[in-house]
Order: structure tokens, then C-alpha cells, then sequence
């Protein structure tokens, strides 16, 4: 086994972001791969203590399933993706990796064909406080990540990493699932052409959802985009949100419609492009008490822009299939909807929407159309980052007028194209 001493620092932060605990005392790296004195990752798991890092090479690892135990591990490929196939087989009957330590950092993985009977056969498993998946590749199983640790200490940070094809089970498998935990960071991240549940599900207690694309495409079958079952304090700023023709149910963001019963009840939807290809249904749908601020998006697509009551400001109406959005009624009797600045066009000027490429073009309605969003308690929700195809998210600083949607056109200084 080769070790080598490395010191460990912290990451750095944004305002979006909650730091992850790190270790600082120097530790050992464990290398792992077909050349290496440790030859599999489920090797380096019964090896690992408390603050090792683990290095896998690029390399195929066909049913090799393990139990991370240890805390503040760091988990990476190196030389390119480390390939993980269940092929059948599952940790604990579970996942292909269980991780239950506290602070694990998984970074530059894939994790493909997880099932199990149960029927929610995940790439991780996720049963420790804490976890960050960095630059990783879920596909073709039952769950990507299912977090089935029930505790408000626990915060999971997925950034720049790729989702698809997973999920089934009668619609009880996603393609992230989130159990009760503090708090869901998503950012620069791909979700694509799930099956039958939903692209995103959490019931953590906060949810940033920031500078994604989450899009059923073409051949797509998940239900809703992104569900918050029992609400909470959630901010959506920045993505990019399409519902197929091949859509299980016609609803892309849900809040709190399995109960409001997360203390906080506030939905912050901001900036995000929705393109409605299924051509009808609701862009939006919550659950009273919550209260729903939808500021500065691009609705495409027939369909409802809110069910539910909230306050609606500065959004752009824009025909698509099944003619154009438009404003509902509130879903319950006491609710309240309270639109300003509505814009509808026949146009939005989406660079190119039938590839999902969601950039403004020159003379769009949406630019210098949309007003400052303020705070969601300390977060700015004007937005800071922008989504890049595929799973990146790039820093962006607004000095004009802002525009409405996803994408800020910046004098022409746009995202390289896909």
C-alpha cells in the first residue's frame, strides 16, 4: 500500500455555499487500481481510518461494492473518471458504495446500474452526516444518491456533476432523493432524462438548487423536475428547468404538497429559464402556507405559472407548444397571487430552443427586463453564477439592468455554446 503524507486545508466558500468540515492535520493518501498493491476500491475501504484519501485510478470496476466506515475521507479518481458497474451486486443490498461516515468528499467517480429488489439501488448510499460529490457520473441506476440519514445536522453539496437515466420503481425512485437533513446545495450540475420519478426530490430543511440544467429532453419519462415534498426554506436561482413530451406527471416545480411540515415555508424561484415541452400542466405548484416569491424567469410553454399564492414580479411570458403561460388562480381559497411586470411575448429570443441551448440573443425581450430580487434572509438571490454544458457553473457579476432568466446576455459576453 502506498502512502504519502499530505497536508489537508479548507475550500473555499461563497455566499451559496456551506463550508463542509475538512481535516487539518496531515494524512495518508491510499492508491488504488490494477497496478496498485491495493488492487479495488472495496480494498481501500476496509483499509481507510479517520481522514484518508483514497485515490482510484481511471479504470473499469465491474462489481466491486464497498462500505465506507471512516470519517472525513476524501474519495477521488484520478487520470480520468474511476468506473464503478454494480453488475449486479450491492453494499448491504443497498448501494455500490454505503457511505457511513461523517464528512466524505467523492470526487471524480462514476456509478453505473445500481439496482437492488427493493427497487431503490443507488450509486451512494449516503448514511453519514455529511457528504460532497464533486465532478461524478450517476447513470442507469434505481437512485443516483439517496440520503436515508433522518438528522438536521447533515448538509450534501453536489456541484458539477451529471445525472442520467436513473430512477423507476413506480416512480419511487429518483434521481437524487433527500431524507430529512439540514440542507441540499446543487450547483453546475446535469440532471437528464429520468424515469418516471423525479429529477430532483428533497426533504431538507433548506435547498439551494443553483445553476442547473434539469430537463427531461427528448426521450425523458421523470415526473416533476424538482420536488420539495414538505417545503422548507428553498432558493432556485439560475437554471435551467424543461419538462418533455414524455412526462409522467405535468408539474416541473412542487412545493410542500405531501405536507408543510419543514419549519420554515418560503420558496425563492429566481432567474431560472422554464421551457414547457410538454405544453401544459403547472410551471409551479405549492402548497399553502408557504410563501412563493417568483422573480425575473422566462416561462415557455402553455401551462400555469403559479398554483398557489405568491407574489409574481418581472417574469416573461413567452409561446411555446400548447400556447403561452398564464397566470392562475389561487390553488387554495384563502390564497393570494399578486403579479407585477409581467411581459409576454411571442418570442423570448432563446438562442436555441428545440437543443435546449437557453442563451439570449440580441434584441431579447428578457434583457434589461428584469429588477434586483433582494435577500432570502443572508442570501443574495440576484444571481452570482451561470450554468455551462456540461456540469460546470461559471461566476458572473451583474453591473447593469439585470435580465430575466437563467442566462445574463452581458453585452454579448455569453457562455461558450454546448
Amino acid at each position: 500500500m502506498t502512502i504519502i503524507e499530505q497536508p489537508v486545508g479548507d475550500a473555499a466558500t461563497s455566499s451559496l455555499r456551506l463550508l463542509m468540515p475538512r481535516p487539518s492535520a496531515p494524512t495518508r493518501i491510499i492508491q488504488v487500481g490494477p497496478s496498485r498493491a491495493v488492487k479495488l476500491p472495496s480494498q481501500a475501504a476496509a483499509l481507510a481510518v479517520n481522514g484518508d484519501i483514497i485515490e482510484i485510478d481511471a479504470d473499469s470496476y465491474t462489481a466491486d461494492v464497498a462500505i465506507w466506515a471512516a470519517d472525513n475521507l476524501t474519495i477521488r479518481g484520478v487520470g480520468g473518471r474511476a468506473r464503478l458497474l454494480a453488475a449486479g451486486e450491492s453494499a448491504e443490498n443497498k448501494a455500490i458504495w454505503v457511505i457511513k461516515g461523517r464528512n466524505a468528499v467523492v470526487e471524480n467517480i462514476e456509478f453505473a446500474e445500481a439496482a437492488v429488489p427493493s427497487g431503490n439501488g443507488a450509486g451512494i448510499r449516503a448514511e453519514g452526516a455529511n457528504l460532497t460529490v464533486i465532478n461524478c457520473y450517476f447513470h442507469d441506476n434505481q437512485e443516483g444518491i439517496l440520503s436515508s440519514l433522518y438528522t438536521t445536522d447533515s448538509v450534501i453539496d453536489i456541484e458539477n456533476s451529471e445525472f442520467a437515466r436513473d430512477g423507476g420503481n413506480g416512480g419511487q425512485s429518483h434521481e437524487i432523493y433527500m431524507s430529512y437533513i439540514r440542507q441540499l446545495i446543487v450547483r453546475g450540475s446535469y440532471f437528464h432524462e429520468g424515469h418516471i420519478g423525479h429529477l430532483i426530490k428533497s426533504r431538507a430543511l433548506r435547498n439551494l438548487i443553483v445553476a442547473n440544467r434539469i430537463t427531461d429532453e427528448a426521450s425523458g419519462s421523470a415526473s416533476y423536475e424538482i420536488e420539495f415534498p414538505n417545503g422548507g426554506l428553498n432558493i432556485v436561482v439560475g437554471n435551467l428547468i424543461e419538462k418533455g413530451p414524455l412526462a409522467q406527471n405535468s408539474t416541473m416545480l412542487a412545493n410542500a404538497l405531501e405536507g408543510p411540515i419543514n419549519p420554515i415555508q418560503q420558496l425563492y424561484v429566481v432567474n431560472n429559464t422554464f421551457v414547457n415541452d410538454l405544453g401544459r400542466g403547472d410551471f409551479i405548484r405549492a402548497r399553502s402556507p408557504s410563501t412563493v416569491r417568483v422573480f425575473n424567469n422566462i416561462f415557455v410553454g402553455g401551462g400555469n405559472v403559479l398554483v398557489g399564492s405568491g407574489l409574481l414580479r418581472n417574469n416573461l411570458l413567452d409561446a411555446g407548444l400548447g400556447g403561452a403561460p398564464h397566470v392562475e388562480q389561487p390553488l387554495y381559497r384563502d390564497g393570494d397571487i399578486d403579479e407585477n411586470g409581467t411581459r409576454s411575448a411571442v418570442d423570448a429570443g432563446l438562442l436555441d430552443a428545440y437543443r435546449y441551448d437557453y442563451r439570449l440573443k440580441l434584441g431579447s425581450p428578457a434583457i434589461g427586463g428584469g429588477a434586483d430580487p433582494g435577500l432570502a434572509g443572508d442570501v443574495p438571490l440576484i444571481p452570482e453564477l451561470e450554468y455551462v454544458h456540461p456540469t460546470q457553473s461559471k461566476s458572473i457579476t451583474i453591473k447593469g439592468p439585470i435580465d430575466i432568466g437563467a442566462y445574463q446576455y452581458l453585452d454579448g459576453a455569453q457562455s461558450p455554446p454546448r
